[in-house]
């Protein structure tokens, strides 16, 4: 009888080999905050990162499946050694990893991981944004000012007593002389929730990220929704407790951007917010041509009237930095771009001025009273900061809103006392 063979299957077409190793830090490296870990490999599709064989972050994989980086916020972790290892998974593979990289040995060194001056042993305020979202008993997400509509999420915490201050959403807006509205010095409402329903503040990895949007483009003043955070805490240095603020963040690189870092009077004492006095431990406003990605400014508010926040009305610089600052600007000038990169910028403060910091390095100081052009007592300051956008000043040559959305992150506010 005549036996005819069935046909065979084909054989399987081979997968793809994947591959998968830490690139950096490298092993024994002394990593502190949120830390971005990078891996190479081959055919990646998704990498985890494991400490304790529990997962701690999920890695964004390049188009190609070369490479992939995952932020670790480090505070979640003891001081000292801590191991970390890697899955990784490619292309059609099944629920299992496919490769692990050989772990990686990092010391965590959160203890030492600022640049606060030596005696700053109390701390005031801390926020290590190690959650998932804005910690609200710590702060607001308003201006300390009257005007502007009621919250979006009522909490009695930010107002004043009589909740008239603690409500404004922008300063883009101002009235001429005929009582007009006219444009202001930024083009964005604060929100924590844009026109389409995205959360403005989002806590991930160990950070907090300020988002901005171009989501009222029919809006003749204010075409653009952004985020900001305020504390609820109000301080100010006396004659035996000065004060070291400090902030790590990462500032965005796109033109129009104005991210800050300052301080102005709250309403704790007399029941509605004045200005000035007003202190900038950093305002980053990019337009490009004249504020560059290497720049920050730094500066107290004076009003120029004799007696007041100074002696003379005016600025007073006591030390400059000659090759990192611009004391006719008043800019931080750093050797290369600080955009899209974490940076710690921290300032002391007593009550007779300040002293900015940049990574620990003192970049300038000046004379100055916290107190109100007149010479009289002021408010306690308020803590904030905050991504603007547009205006005349970060807005000069244009806004780049083919960029949106964009973001401004800070793994860290620090407030220490003397």
């Amino acid at each position: 009888m005549l036996v005819l063979a069935g046909a065979q299957p084909a054989p399987a077409a081979a997968r793809p080999r994947v591959t998968l190793a830490f690139a950096s830090p490298s092993q024994g490296a002394k990593v502190n905050d949120t830390v971005d870990i990078s891996f190479t490999g081959t055919n990646l599709t998704a990498v985890r990162v494991l400490r304790l064989g529990r997962p701690i972050a999920t890695a964004t994989v390049s188009p190609d499946g070369r490479s992939a980086v995952a932020a670790v916020d480090t505070a979640q972790f003891r001081d000292g050694l801590t191991v970390l290892s890697a899955w990784g998974w490619g292309a059609g593979h099944s629920v299992a990893p496919q490769v692990f990289a050989v772990p990686l040995v990092l010391r965590v060194t959160n203890a030492t991981a600022d640049h606060h001056l030596p005696g700053y042993r109390k701390t005031v305020l801390r926020d290590e944004f190690s959650g998932t979202e804005l910690n609200r008993s710590i702060w607001c997400t308003r201006f300390p000012y009257e005007g502007g509509p009621a919250l979006e999420v009522p909490d009695p915490g930010c107002l004043s007593a009589d909740g008239v201050a603690g409500r404004l959403d922008t300063l883009g807006l101002k009235f001429d002389s005929d009582g007009n509205q006219v444009a202001g010095q930024e083009d964005q409402v604060y929100r924590d929730f844009n026109v389409d329903g995205a959360p403005m503040h989002t806590v991930q990895d160990g950070y907090l990220s300020l988002h901005a949007t171009a989501t009222r483009p029919d809006d003749p003043f204010l075409k653009y929704e952004s985020a900001m955070i305020r504390s609820k805490k109000e301080i100010e240095p006396t004659a035996g407790h000065s004060l070291y603020l400090t902030a790590r963040v990462r500032l965005p690189s796109m033109q129009g951007t104005w991210p800050a870092f300052w301080l102005a009077p709250g309403f704790s004492r007399f029941g509605s917010a004045n200005w000035p006095p007003e202190i900038d431990i950093l305002e980053g406003a990019l337009n490009v041509q004249d504020d560059k990605v290497n720049m920050l400014h730094i500066n107290a508010i004076n009003g120029g009237v004799p007696g007041g926040q100074t002696a003379d009305g005016h600025s007073q610089l006591t030390y400059a930095d000659p090759d990192l600052y611009d004391p006719q600007w008043q800019n931080y000038i750093a050797p290369s771009s600080i955009r899209d990169r974490w940076t710690e910028v921290g300032m002391e403060w007593t009550v007779d001025g300040m002293c900015w910091y940049v990574e620990g390095t003192k970049i300038s100081c000046q004379n100055y009273h916290w107190q109100t052009n007149e010479g009289t007592q002021s408010n306690p300051a308020t803590v904030m900061l905050n991504l603007a956008v547009g205006g005349p000043w970060a807005g000069r040559y244009g806004v780049d809103v083919a960029s949106f959305p964009t973001r401004y992150d800070i793994d860290h506010v620090r407030i220490y006392q003397q």
